[in-house]
């Protein structure tokens, strides 16, 4: 399919995105009537942390950055794919390359190869070397979808999931439903982390408490004596204290087989 040079971007060389829906729904026409449908992949190329790149360096350096990563993907596809790529300025930061007849497993090699590429080479900007970073989405035809634009919105979904769990990493539109339950349920997974490692501690008689929640107490001595302060740490054996009227640091061990009682008090907040 060829298109006039009217459709490229200016900036980067690629094809615009009034452009692009009208070459993949093309593709994917020519596809869906084979027998055994070739591939179509697709991925949707965001530059991390690109607003901040803007604020610090200046629009010039922004600029700089998407013709450096536009040439990054151009050299890649040009040695791995030279006639099966269709690469896309989509708007702002966003980059897409469509490969035809290259398969999901061959698509992830070439993103991971792509982050690779960008990380070891610094963009070079004034007297600055500035290391840039991506995350990519990835969806392909006919495994993820049969229609062009929920080919594109499935690798835009999986763009936005890799962004969440962590930038710069390489995300497949098959993952998205897993990964979604892990952003879904991630903080109840720490909270489950955080009652294992308490639930060690308590196992292994080791607790250790915020003195600012900590009530006062007056520890009962089985010797007729008593001592009033805050328990601060207490295993299966022992007691620290600190006195009420200690300042500092100070602290006190006393051994379990000598407390008689333990009274509580007041709060201390």
């Amino acid at each position: 399919m060829t298109l006039p040079d009217e459709y490229r971007d200016l900036l980067t060389g690629f094809w615009r995105a009034d452009a692009f829906f009208n070459y993949l729904d093309t593709k994917i026409n020519e596809k869906s009537h084979q027998e055994k449908k070739d591939h179509i992949s697709l991925l949707v190329i965001d530059i991390d942390h690109f607003k901040e790149l803007n604020d610090t360096y200046g629009h010039l350096c922004g600029d700089k950055a998407l013709k450096f990563i536009a040439l990054k993907i151009r050299n890649i596809c040009e040695k791995f794919f030279p006639d099966n790529f269709f690469p896309v300025r989509y708007g702002g930061d966003e980059l897409v390359v469509v490969l035809d007849n290259v398969e999901p497993k061959k698509t992830k090699a070439f993103g991971m190869k792509l982050m690779d590429d960008i990380q070891t080479s610094p963009l070079k900007f004034e007297d600055q070397s500035i290391e840039l970073k991506v995350s990519i989405g990835i969806s392909s035809f006919p495994e993820d979808a049969v229609e062009g634009k929920h080919l594109f919105q499935l690798a835009d979904r999986a763009l936005y999931i890799s962004k969440k769990l962590h930038v710069d990493r390489v995300v497949l539109a098959k993952d998205i439903n897993t990964l979604n339950l892990i952003l879904r349920y991630k903080k109840y997974v720490i909270y489950v982390f955080a009652a294992i490692i308490i639930g060690i501690l308590a196992f292994t008689g080791f607790v250790v408490t915020k003195e600012k929640t900590i009530p006062v107490r007056d520890i009962i001595l089985k010797s007729g004596g008593s001592l009033r302060g805050k328990i601060i740490y207490e295993n299966k054996t022992e007691i620290v204290l600190r006195p009420s009227l200690q300042k500092g640091t100070g602290k006190i061990t006393i051994p379990k087989e000598n407390i008689l009682k333990i009274k509580n008090i007041e709060s201390m907040e």
